[in-house]
């Protein structure tokens, strides 16, 4: 894969002249969203402020490339109306996260996740590159704010491939590369990306041990595994393995590796 920063609209919205129009929209995002919340509630008012402004702005955000593997397992998450946001407790409560997801080259959905509310901003170009159309949703653990558009449902299914489905990340350096020539990734552009994969459809073999730095994971317990706890896995050495497909396992009747 080789990553250029035209071909790619959520790294392109990264270049300094993007700046006056990012800005422009994230002044008609947080306006239009604040006439939606109470005005007795200025402290939430002012944390959707500030994570609409840093999705657009901030330089600081994880840019995070989906293969079309990935994008393929992303669109078979269902989210609808009936969808239980409880599941976004996945995520840590105390600090804002912010990410890019880039969904092919003409699509971005940017995720800000501040004291337990989720603003997703979804920004599409057309292909003839006449301008980028902007569309917006905000919810909340507590409320009901939860117009589930395209931006909204978009947001979540990646959110939860990221967080519970255990894919493959790769970190591309700016500038740097990462595997092979023919199988690996070259990253052309100004800004790190990280490239998140699937293996749902990938026979992987690998025969050799490897080490396994130390690492926080989620893990279900409780009753009916109802709940969910970070805990912390030791470093450890790894040895070779033979690895089915997800999909083929589950058809078989056993669990993935």
């Amino acid at each position: 894969m080789h990553i250029v920063e035209k071909h790619y609209l959520g790294l392109e919205l990264k270049s300094p002249e993007r700046v006056p129009m990012l800005r422009k929209l994230a002044t008609s995002v947080a306006g239009s969203w604040l006439d939606k919340i109470p005005d007795s509630d200025p402290a939430i008012q002012e944390e959707i402020v500030k994570g609409v402004w840093h999705s657009f702005v901030g330089l600081d955000i994880d840019n995070l490339l989906l293969t079309e593997t990935a994008q393929e397992v992303v669109s078979n998450i269902k989210v609808g109306e009936a969808f239980d946001v409880e599941i976004l407790r996945v995520l840590p409560p105390n600090q804002m996260v912010c990410y890019n997801f880039l969904l092919g080259p003409n699509r971005v959905i940017k995720c800000t996740w501040s004291n337990e509310y989720l603003i997703a901003i979804e920004l599409t170009r057309h292909d003839d590159n006449a301008g980028v159309h902007c569309e917006s949703a905000i919810t909340s653990l507590e409320s009901s704010i939860n117009g589930f558009n395209s931006a909204l449902v978009g947001a979540i299914q990646c959110l939860i491939f990221l967080k519970l489905t255990e894919p493959e990340i790769i970190h591309v350096a700016a500038g740097k590369k990462h595997g092979t020539r023919k199988q690996g990734h070259y990253n052309a552009s100004a800004f790190p990306v990280t490239i998140v994969d699937s293996t749902w459809n990938k026979f992987i073999v690998r025969t050799e041990g490897f080490g396994v730095s130390g690492h926080f994971r989620m893990q279900r317990y409780g009753k009916g595994n109802a709940d969910l706890k970070l805990v912390w896995i030791k470093p450890f050495l790894k040895h070779g393995y033979v690895r089915l497909p997800k999909s083929q396992a589950l058809e078989e009747g056993n669990e993935p590796a």
